[in-house]
């Protein structure tokens, strides 16, 4: 390198640098920020299930209509989904709670991953190890995959997927769908709880119950599918050709 060189790389080096330094203070707010909120709501029970309630019905006819943006918002700080949902069969019954559960879900997670996105992708993209960024690459060309995955899990609250989403820098379009393919039977299984929580040990209820579980089995049972299928990719493309010999 020449002399004259030098000090061209060293200032590409500290603008590098400089570049990491903000983009690890973004990361480290939004991922204090998120902290915090979950332990207000998820720790405090700041807001419970009856508050959220009381905030909806006197709308009457109209509540279908304010819960979804409302949850949705809600969702985006981290209120719990499941709090959510049974807020929805609590106002609305089973199946008309669903319904309004699931498209508030969609709304919130669509909500979540462009704010995410926003003030995380980039940052992300210059502070995460290589390792991590190529996983993320391989959810963001799998993005319904991905999405499912994580709606199916049974340890993997909706707003931390949600924003990960957008920090992962899957597109909105495969946020929706892999939300609405996934999210119903979920949405389905808390209203139920909720419409019967006055009694929890009913049939119905019990029937929820067994609904989430079941949903939580089959994602973890595709996750595993997905990832054997991931390292089978990977070992064949590591594997040398076998080298035809002749007689």
């Amino acid at each position: 390198m020449h002399s004259g060189d030098q000090p061209v790389a060293t200032a590409a080096v500290r603008a590098s640098r400089a570049r990491r330094r903000r983009g690890a203070l973004r990361l480290g707010a939004l991922v204090v920020s998120f902290a915090s909120l979950g332990a207000v709501f998820i720790v405090g029970g700041v807001l419970g299930p009856e508050r959220i309630r009381g905030w909806i019905e006197p709308f009457g006819a109209f509540a279908p209509l304010v819960y979804i943006p409302v949850s949705a918002v809600l969702g985006t700080f981290f209120v719990p989904g499941a709090a959510l949902a049974a807020v929805a069969g609590l106002l609305f019954g089973s199946w008309q709670g669903a319904l309004c559960s699931l498209a508030a879900g969609t709304c919130g997670a669509l909500l979540s991953r462009a704010l995410s996105k926003r003030v995380g992708h980039e940052a992300f993209g210059e502070v995460a190890p290589e390792k991590v960024r190529a996983l993320a690459a391989v959810a963001e060309r799998n993005g319904v995959l991905a999405v499912i995955l994580a709606r199916l899990s049974p340890a993997l609250p909706d707003a931390i997927a949600n924003h990960s989403f957008g920090i992962a820098g899957i597109s909105a379009g495969s946020v929706a769908i892999g939300h609405l393919i996934a999210g119903g039977p979920r949405a389905l299984a808390y209203s139920t709880v909720g419409a019967n929580a006055d009694d929890p040990i009913g049939r119905d209820a019990l029937m929820g119950w067994m609904l989430n579980g079941i949903t939580g089995v089959v994602g973890v049972a595709l996750l595993a599918v997905v990832v054997v299928r991931h390292r089978r990719r990977q070992r064949s493309s590591v594997d040398p050709a076998p080298v035809a010999t002749g007689e």
